[in-house]
């Protein structure tokens, strides 16, 4: 989306007689399990990014957010493939060289978050 598009959206909603702009909350929707409305979280703020983030609008949640079945953050075993004498990421099955599996605690291709043990395969 971009912000051509988002302002396009925002702009039809406010000129209708049925929304009171100050009023309407803004929510980010949470891929969670709830009862009643869908789980959300508020917007801290939106601001321009810059440098690398050049070009992108930024929204910032008021919680933390993950990425669904992807947190990264939770240590996990390198695979090692003893037929193939290779290591892998266990999350996005890149090869590793072996400098990588002794000296890094992250992929360095996907962030995923090693532990110190190896799972053979």
């Amino acid at each position: 989306m971009t912000l051509a598009e988002l302002k396009k959206i925002v702009d039809s909603y406010c000129e209708t007689k049925y929304v009171t702009p100050d009023e309407v909350n803004v929510i980010i929707t949470l891929e969670e399990m709830s009862i009643g409305p869908r789980a959300g979280t508020g917007v801290e703020s939106i601001f321009m990014g810059f440098d690398w983030e050049h070009n992108q609008l930024r929204i910032q949640p008021k919680e933390k957010l993950v990425r669904y079945n992807k947190q990264r953050d939770t240590p996990k075993d390198i695979l090692y493939y003893k037929l193939q004498d290779f290591h892998y990421c266990p999350t996005c099955q890149h090869p590793l060289k072996k400098t990588e599996t002794r000296n890094n605690n992250f992929c360095p291709f996907c962030g995923q978050r090693f532990s110190k043990n190896i799972k053979e395969i």
